[in-house]
């Protein structure tokens, strides 16, 4: 009788809640509904009053403080979308941002900088632009140049 009630614990207690939280994590990827098209998106050095990119390219000198990714997209069908966008140095992952989208069209600018202020490192940076779980865009550049590390 011991047995059998330790082993009902186990199942309520351990395996219930690992499959629950595999189910919900699940359901949460694909929570939102509707199509997400990116039509437009660059790393640049700025963009304008009316959100327009400024100075288009994939590769920086040393000593840029800042990049711009620029992105115009159209999503329909839905109420909200959450938009990932993962920066990555030499491969290593150091930061996320979120945004939530509107249904319709839109355009967005997304700056990435050191909170210090300093020069962005050297080196080749990759951003991952997610939708639903699943990468929809990645965009590559480099900053190269004299001086820093």
């Amino acid at each position: 009788m011991l047995g059998r009630f330790l082993i009902l614990i186990i199942i309520v207690f351990m395996i219930f809640p690992l499959f629950g939280c595999i189910g919900l994590s699940r359901w949460r990827s694909y929570y939102y509904t509707g199509d997400l098209e990116i039509e437009e998106i660059y790393i640049c050095m700025d963009v304008d009053d009316d959100l327009n990119p400024i100075d288009v390219r994939n590769r920086f000198d040393y000593g840029i403080k800042r990049v711009c990714l620029f992105f115009r997209y159209r999503y329909v069908d839905g109420e909200v979308a959450l938009l990932r966008i993962r920066w990555y140095y030499q491969g290593v992952f150091v930061h996320q941002v979120s945004y939530y989208l509107d249904s319709g069209y839109g355009k967005k600018a997304y700056y990435f900088f050191l909170a210090s202020g300093e020069s962005l490192p050297k080196g080749d940076y990759e951003v991952r632009v997610m939708f639903k779980g699943r990468i929809v865009k990645v965009l590559n550049f480099k900053i190269e140049g004299k001086g820093g590390s």
